[in-house]
């Protein structure tokens, strides 16, 4: 409701998503109803079931039906789990366009994650489940915001400039950071972690369009927003 009021108020500068437990039965009409109101998506979804679990099924559907893209938490044995058997979801739901995010989305850019590590460091392996998906799957889309995102495409700039040249129609950017200033004022890492993935950004991808697409235009199609 608070999301809601806030964007009439700024309906040139936000939209807004919906979100509720999928183990909750009352979670599909919460959904529906939130999108019937205005809600261009479903996400982020954050809950301890497993991706392919019949609770997230009921979700998904529901994404198809209603023509919107969902986003979801990948974090291993906590937030939908089972990332592994994520692909059987991507054939099953053809329609759907899903948002991959957080730590176990990103980590998986590398074929040798151990998946007990949040923010791994260091070169990455190619072949990575994320790699994969991203190539393989049209509906496959990735969240860079927060602090996953910025280091899957900075922990190996060679990777990095190499990944997001590849996939730099399926790259949505976002920041997810709360600092008070842009430079990092407020929160614990003592950066901005919008500052630092634009300048990255920036310096991988010199064809202004291609960088246009990753901070706009590809989550405006996605979003069904008007490009402008």
């Amino acid at each position: 409701r608070d999301c809601a009021a806030f964007e009439a108020l700024h309906k040139q500068r936000f939209v807004r998503f919906t979100s509720s437990d999928p183990a909750e039965s009352r979670t599909l009409d919460v959904l529906r109803g939130n999108i019937q109101r205005g809600a261009l998506g479903i996400g982020e979804l954050k809950y301890h079931v497993a991706v392919d679990s019949p609770e997230m099924h009921r979700v998904y559907k529901l994404a198809e039906e209603l023509a919107v893209p969902v986003l979801i938490h990948f974090e291993f044995e906590m937030y939908n789990t089972g990332i592994e058997r994520f692909a059987a979801v991507l054939k099953q739901y053809p329609e759907v366009n899903f948002i991959g995010h957080a730590q176990t989305w990103w980590g998986n850019v590398s074929a040798d994650l151990n998946p007990l590590e949040m923010y791994p460091t260091g070169p990455v392996k190619r072949g990575g489940l994320t790699d994969k998906l991203l190539a393989e799957y049209p509906n496959m889309y990735g969240d860079l915001s927060a602090g996953s995102g910025l280091n899957a495409i900075t922990r190996d700039p060679d990777f990095g400039r190499d990944f997001v040249t590849r996939h730099w129609r399926k790259l949505i950017w976002g920041s997810d950071c709360d600092c008070h200033e842009g430079r990092g004022g407020g929160v614990r890492s003592g950066y901005c972690i919008a500052k630092r993935s634009l300048a990255a950004l920036r310096g991988y991808v010199t064809d202004r369009a291609k960088l246009r697409r990753i901070l706009w235009e590809n989550g405006a199609e996605v979003l069904k927003l008007k490009k402008g």
